[in-house]
């Protein structure tokens, strides 16, 4: 409960700042005025003369957590509430050519369990030019729609199994990006990584050696004028990532939205290769979002005789629908127009639904099926889910979100409650960033 006090504590001024802060044509927002000076619109922010600006950012999320049936997940279950976040740090620019951000969870100073990487964005940002940058340090590797978006901007309050198990996550290393065409049309951003990111991580060893990513995304249809607008609308998108994965129990893991394993680490070796497509579509209240990624992972003289196994592979995707039923979002899709209490009216509510798939498997289906990790055929597993949910936008700093998962484990053998393949979990949340 200490950790709910300490977001009720900080809500509190937050919401009373959103009231006082001007709009976006705020004056105080001028970045040709020269001198030092304190500025208070969406975030605080230091600005010395024209060139330079500093600003605090934050990010602190609540959780209510409750399963049905109760799994008994100790110590998930001792203590429905959780901090699920507590991210604090700066971001800004020295001049319009560099950006910066430095960001550190600070989960552990609250009471909650210490996360294995506590730092997250640390970058330089170099914008050459619209055509060409350069960022440096660590962040996001470039592949998945949903991965690559912030936590407080998601419609859920999980990502997809997919999202959270297939994908890289962040990630040291160099990437250059920028526009493939004029008129914002595509973006590229390709990348060298120290290692295949934080997700496939295993035990607190990294898994594979260097990883190179490359990711195309845009609205390639507005190249065709005859189309309808609201076709012309539609992003698309595809990335891959490559590497080699070291030898060892290195294989990718799947985990319920309760985290727990219902498929586990297994012993890999060889090229690990990441495929990913993503759609999106938003015209008015309403939002399409889906996303296909595939994992290939060798098996390279890993049965007992030390002979090649047929590679394994995880496959996942979901299609969500989201529909704003109460009020107006803007074009950020993460402010009401008419925010609560400051901006006279209600905020804006979002009710949104999600399918997802996640399976894991081996290429071989001939030879007898095995849950043994040298088998060549493996007898694979699946999560299968529905997610419904409901999120209050009360201004741009605060929202409240509810969601029920409907989760079935394919392998009943393997799933958390002994006996039974499906079950509930629900979610809510309180989410204050800055």
């Amino acid at each position: 409960m200490r950790s709910l006090i300490c977001i009720l504590l900080f809500l509190f001024p937050i919401s009373a700042l959103s009231q006082q802060t001007g709009g976006e044509d705020s004056k105080e927002d001028d970045d040709t005025r020269s001198g030092v000076r304190l500025v208070v619109k969406d975030r605080p922010s230091l600005r010395i003369g024209k060139a330079v600006r500093i600003e605090l950012e934050s990010k602190l999320q609540f959780d209510f957590i409750n399963y049905v049936p109760d799994l008994k997940v100790a110590p998930k279950t001792d203590d429905p509430y959780e901090l699920g976040r507590a991210r604090f740090g700066i971001v800004g620019r020295v001049t319009k050519y560099v950006e910066y951000e430095l960001e550190r969870e600070f989960r552990g100073s609250f009471g909650e369990t210490r996360p294995a990487y506590p730092w997250k964005d640390a970058y330089v940002d170099f914008k050459i030019s619209r055509f060409a940058g350069v960022k440096a340090g660590k962040f996001k590797v470039p592949f998945g729609l949903e991965q690559n978006t912030s936590a407080s901007k998601l419609d859920f309050i999980h990502r997809s199994r997919a999202s959270d198990f297939l994908t890289s996550g962040r990630d040291k290393g160099v990437m250059v990006y920028g526009k493939l065409l004029k008129g914002d049309r595509l973006d590229y951003a390709v990348g060298s990584f120290q290692s295949d990111g934080e997700v496939a991580v295993a035990g607190g060893i990294k898994t594979a050696d260097q990883a190179w990513a490359a990711r195309i995304t845009g609205e390639p249809l507005r190249l065709i004028p005859r189309l309808p607008k609201t076709i012309q609308k539609v992003h698309l998108g595809m990335a891959a990532v490559t590497t080699q994965a070291f030898e060892g129990i290195s294989g990718l893991r799947g985990q319920t939205a309760a985290g727990e394993t219902f498929f586990p680490h297994i012993q890999i070796n060889g090229n690990r290769l990441r495929l990913g497509a993503e759609f999106s579509w938003q015209e008015g209240p309403l939002s399409l979002k889906s996303e296909f990624i595939n994992v290939s992972q060798e098996r390279r003289m890993q049965s007992i005789r030390l002979a090649d196994l047929s590679d394994m592979f995880a496959r996942g995707w979901y299609a969500s629908a989201g529909w704003t039923a109460l009020g107006t979002m803007k074009s950020n899709g993460t402010e009401p127009k008419k925010p609560f209490l400051s901006g006279g009216g209600f905020g804006a509510v979002e009710l949104a639904a999600r399918f997802e798939a996640l399976r894991f498997d081996s290429t071989e289906q001939v030879t007898r099926e095995s849950r043994s990790p040298r088998a060549s055929n493996i007898l694979g597993n699946s999560d299968r889910s529905w997610t419904v949910g409901a999120t209050w936008f009360v201004d741009r700093f605060v929202k409240f979100q509810i969601n029920g998962i409907r989760e079935t484990i394919e392998d009943i053998q393997r799933s958390p409650i002994g006996g039974r393949a499906k079950y509930w979990t629900v979610l809510a949340r309180i989410q204050v960033a800055m």
